[in-house]
């Protein structure tokens, strides 16, 4: 976005693909900061609860804020997670 400004300010027209490079990272840069940010808080968990997927841990950590969760949550959400397809089968199958 500055280098952006910045050619505008010199009166140097930007490039398409630099501009179109800009439209698509510059929105992601939230996500990159959540990525980064919660990155300790997954390896933290992953090692107190080592049979968890990368993509769980993640989404665990997200909904505690942040905070490394309790590894109970994520065996109650297992739990959950097989009566809901218990469920599923029995009465839509």
């Amino acid at each position: 976005f500055t280098a952006f400004n910045i050619s505008l300010i010199l009166g140097i027209p930007p490039g398409k693909d630099f501009v179109l490079a800009t439209c698509v990272l510059y929105p992601l840069g939230g996500l990159f900061n959540i990525l980064v940010y919660t990155r300790p808080s997954v390896a933290s968990f992953l090692r107190k609860c080592p049979e968890c997927s990368q993509l769980s841990a993640f989404w665990l950590v997200l909904k505690a804020g942040g905070e490394v969760p309790d590894e109970n949550e994520w065996r109650d959400a297992q739990q959950q997670r097989r009566s809901s397809s218990i469920f599923r089968r029995f009465f839509f199958t």
